[in-house]
């Protein structure tokens, strides 16, 4: 899983933080959740940071995104090894 995160200052330029994973069989990246919508809510100021948590033992991944205004916990989808 790979995190990428925006500082475009532009509300409009999309989803400022979004996540990618490996498909093995076509040896490419595809995003596979943006963190906007119902399920979180939106992130609209530039992002500074985003790490994720050791995943010990847990079937999800804990996602932290720092920006400006806020720092923001999310848990992300299913690791896939755990599917």
């Amino acid at each position: 899983m790979l995190a990428v995160g925006s500082d475009d200052p532009s509300p409009s330029s999309g989803p400022k933080v979004s996540v990618y994973e490996l498909c093995e069989p076509q040896r490419r990246w595809q995003r596979v959740e943006s963190v906007s919508g119902a399920r979180a809510p939106a992130v609209d100021a530039p992002v500074h940071d985003l790490a994720f948590a050791p995943n010990v033992g847990r079937s999800y991944a804990l996602l932290a995104i720092a920006s400006s205004s806020e720092l923001r916990l999310g848990q992300e989808r299913q690791c896939a090894k755990f599917h």
